[in-house]
């Protein structure tokens, strides 16, 4: 070994090494590395609480604009296609991300698939710019207003992703996904479709906001021995495993109640879809809770949140348009 040669921690020296040969490498993301680093499979995360605003359009008697619908939808996949991206990009420079405690290739491009991480932080950027256009042309159809809306999904974006100032990396970040991806896609949807604001609809996303809080915290849950070596202040590296696993049972349990007060107290035309969502959240509760959420079991515990997720809000759309269309029928 050269006496000069410097030396890393080992964390380090794994970034250092997979560097170098990137250096050597193509820099720009293949159509591969492009699709894990967009996770189609979490789209529900965002796809689901624009519809569900649809759903509150549509029962307050606003007819729906399918055009309208259709660029809305593209604009929260681009959106979170782009903090998807991003997440992978910090986790890597990081060091969090390494070959030796990122077994699934298909949830770190950045290790298996891609050349860059500068190609991989400018394709986040083109997402971003994609989904910033289309924002730009529901701003024209809906009104400045949604501007608010656009704002606090930049924000929640910056706060989320940037390696200095991450919130993913406190308490917080749970939330915050929440809030930015379940609530404000949510009343923005609402907007584009109604051209108005309704304050009853921010209590009634608050199902919206578990849901996609839960996906995340499922993840660090998962993640907890990973985070808490990279010096990640993440609720579960905090709370651990079997304090967070309680706390996800209970914020479930939460958005199920929520939902099925929605239907008997607001939605009550759609009340006969409420055991079906019990029959759908009792098919992936008992998986997800039948052992603790770690490593070893990471698909299967995203799969199992990913389609609780689904299976709630998808629900309550059926709930709400069930009752809108039996208490106006044509």
């Amino acid at each position: 070994m050269n006496s000069f040669e410097p030396i890393y921690p080992p964390r380090l020296a794994n970034l250092v090494m997979r560097t170098d040969k990137r250096r050597a490498g193509n820099h720009f993301v293949s159509l591969k590395a492009a699709i894990q680093f967009a996770a189609p499979h979490t789209w529900p995360a965002s796809v689901l609480p624009v519809l569900l605003g649809a759903a509150f359009a549509y029962s307050d008697g606003f007819a729906p604009s399918v055009w309208r619908l259709l660029i809305t939808l593209m604009t929260g996949a681009l959106l979170q296609s782009a903090v998807n991206t991003f997440n992978d990009y910090r986790d890597f420079v990081s060091g969090i991300d390494t070959a030796e405690n990122c077994d699934d290739p298909t949830d770190a491009a950045l290790i298996y698939e891609c050349d860059s991480p500068k190609a991989a932080f400018r394709y986040g950027l083109s997402l971003l710019a994609a989904s910033a256009a289309l924002g730009a042309v529901l701003t024209y159809l809906a009104g400045l207003e949604l501007l608010i809306y656009a704002g606090v999904a930049l924000a929640a974006i910056i706060l989320y992703t940037l390696p200095r100032i991450s919130f993913s990396s406190l308490p917080l970040g749970e939330l915050l996904s929440g809030t930015a991806l379940g609530g404000a896609l949510t009343l923005a949807s609402y907007r584009v479709q109604a051209g108005s604001f309704n304050p009853d609809t921010v209590f009634l996303a608050i199902p919206a906001v578990v849901t996609v809080a839960c996906i995340m915290l499922t993840n660090n849950i998962s993640d907890i021995e990973r985070d808490r070596e990279g010096g990640r202040r993440t609720f579960p590296s905090l709370a651990g495993r079997k304090a967070s696993q309680t706390s996800l049972a209970v914020a479930l349990s939460s958005a199920i109640t929520m939902v099925t007060l929605a239907a008997f107290l607001k939605f009550p035309g759609g009340f006969a879809v409420v055991p079906i969502l019990f029959f759908g959240a009792a098919l992936n509760f008992a998986p997800l809770f039948s052992r603790p959420i770690a490593p070893t079991v990471r698909v299967e515990s995203m799969r199992c949140i990913l389609s609780l997720h689904k299976w709630i809000i998808t629900s309550y759309i059926a709930i709400i348009i069930l009752h809108s269309i039996s208490s106006n029928p044509p």
